[in-house]
């Protein structure tokens, strides 16, 4: 009867509150919840929902063994957000991270300073700086040769770091909604999109839908050299190649993506498409 994609704390929540057969298809290995088909719940992991069309219909492919095809009465989109960088001359040096990836590691005893748009940073363990861009102040170039050595402010101090965990706010994950045909607006709060109007049988939960999302005061354009400022990372493309593409007569977002190929690498777009556009 419920199709729960996500399965963090929304997704949880969703397919706890439903009634019937429920299932939860959660990308990751781990999930807060297990499988009990005794009360109807099913619970795969490793699996990531590729397509949702027509009729409540979801292609899902659990990693290593199969493709699943789901049609579900009511669907539950519980994608959470993905955290966004913010442009800046050589953002791409070793060193320059998400700050939602550098909790993850171990960092030892890098030092780690954290440049940041919202609250969500603000917390990091063992930061050496907090350089927070709503006070005014901004990073403008980062140091170094093979790797981050420090990042200059543009007071024209200089901070030493390792690493430099960035965090320029959230973007809900609205893939499939958007597959599907939902329509998003633009939400001054969080500088990101959410989910607009409804989908029959699709409900959007969670940070998907921009709930308990940070607020953010964005920060679009820094200056400085735009030939090493880049917008996508995974595809080098920078904003002074983005500025021929309009220079060219380019205005459309479809048009300006295959001109720099923004937005067109593993993550399509997810962290860059915002800041691009």
């Amino acid at each position: 009867e419920t199709l729960v994609i996500g399965g963090g704390a929304a997704g949880v929540a969703a397919a706890q509150q439903a009634e019937g057969r429920v299932i939860v298809l959660e990308a990751s290995p781990q999930c807060a919840l297990a499988s009990d088909r005794g009360q109807g719940l099913r619970v795969l992991t490793c699996t990531t929902a590729v397509g949702l069309y027509d009729g409540n219909y979801v292609v899902a492919v659990e990693r290593d063994r199969r493709v699943w095809h789901i049609r579900a009465k009511r669907i539950v989109l519980a994608t959470g957000a993905v955290e966004r960088p913010i442009a800046f001359p050589n953002n791409d040096r070793p060193g320059v991270m998400l700050a939602n990836a550098a909790r993850r590691y171990d960092l030892g005893a890098a030092r780690v300073a954290v440049y940041t748009t919202n609250d969500s940073a603000l917390d990091f363990p063992g930061a050496v700086a907090t350089i927070d861009a709503r006070s005014g102040r901004r990073v403008v170039d980062t140091l170094g040769e093979e790797h981050l050595e420090g990042v200059l402010l543009d007071d024209g101090t200089t901070i030493a770091c390792d690493v430099l965990a960035v965090s320029g706010g959230w973007n809900p994950s609205l893939n499939l909604w958007s597959h599907r045909g939902g329509k998003v607006q633009w939400n001054d709060r969080i500088a990101a999109f959410v989910p607009a109007g409804g989908l029959s049988g699709v409900e959007v939960v969670g940070a998907a839908a921009g709930e308990a999302l940070p607020d953010v005061q964005p920060v679009w354009l820094t200056g400085g050299d735009e030939s090493v400022t880049f917008l996508d990372l995974e595809r080098d493309a920078d904003l002074a190649e983005l500025r021929r593409g309009i220079g060219a007569g380019l205005r459309r977002a479809e048009h300006l993506k295959r001109f720099t190929l923004i937005g067109t690498a593993s993550d399509q777009g997810k962290t860059s498409g915002v800041i691009a556009m």
